[in-house]
């Protein structure tokens, strides 16, 4: 099990498995659902470095912001 999953991968197999639904509106809901949940990931991981919940040994904390950032990419 990986972090963030929220069981879309279970709900793609159901819906496309049960033929009611369209192969695009699950793509485009999968996709949606993934955008949106890295957005939330980044902005609690950046949250966490601003307030300096977080320290991480690495000199520059722009280097930090930029890591946080790639991490929503697919």
């Amino acid at each position: 099990m990986t972090v963030g999953n929220l069981g879309v991968y279970d709900a793609n197999i159901f819906l496309l498995g049960s033929r009611r639904f369209p192969v695009a509106g699950v793509t485009a809901g999968t996709v949606a659902i993934s955008l949106l949940s890295g957005a939330v990931y980044t902005l609690a991981l950046v949250g966490l470095i601003h307030f300096r919940w977080i320290h991480w040994k690495v000199g520059r904390t722009v280097v930090i912001y930029v890591l946080a950032g790639a991490i929503h990419h697919p």
